[in-house]
């Protein structure tokens, strides 16, 4: 005996789980979203170290042509003085 009127977009009745049915979907849920987040987390640690080095890599090039367009507007500016 489902009633329609208290069914959400999964056609599970909310009202008619129990508190401990309630609970159980709830720790499920949990320790699915915990393994999945130790999954993504494991997997972007391994990953990490390279991607420290990619972004060191990337801030250094991005400092060095800073430096060069500094240097080469310096350099324009010089003649004029």
């Amino acid at each position: 005996m489902i009633k329609r009127e208290n069914t959400n977009g999964l056609g599970v009745t909310v009202l008619e789980l129990s508190l401990y049915e309630n609970t159980a979907l709830i720790i499920c849920f949990v320790l699915y979203v915990g393994s999945v987040i130790v999954y993504i987390s494991r997997k972007f640690s391994q990953e990490r170290e390279l991607e420290k080095s990619e972004i060191t890599a990337e801030l250094e090039m991005l400092a060095d042509e800073s430096y060069k367009k500094k240097k080469i507007k310096e350099d324009h500016e010089a003649p004029h003085h």
